[in-house]
């Protein structure tokens, strides 16, 4: 995930699987689910950009990627600037 810290929007490179669908989801510290954006077919070394359809005020969010078959569920630490 970069850049971190972000502005207002932030790349998902994908550096595990060869190819899945899946969904990313962004919650802040209080574990509040404040974004989300399915995929399909993100490949092995693509990257997604990420731009919250919400005002994010600058603060720590957990970015969580899952994969539809639950092979890859990473969890990251994202800071807004």
């Amino acid at each position: 995930i970069y850049p971190n810290p972000f502005l207002n929007k932030f790349h998902v490179q994908n550096l595990g699987e060869d190819i899945f669908d899946g969904e990313i989801q962004l919650f802040n510290v209080y574990g509040s689910l404040i974004y989300s954006k399915g995929f399909s077919q993100f490949r092995f070394g693509s990257t997604f950009e990420i731009t919250p359809t919400i005002e994010l005020p600058p603060a720590t969010y957990f970015v969580k990627v899952n994969s539809a078959n639950h092979a890859t569920n990473s969890v990251q630490i994202l800071i807004k600037k």
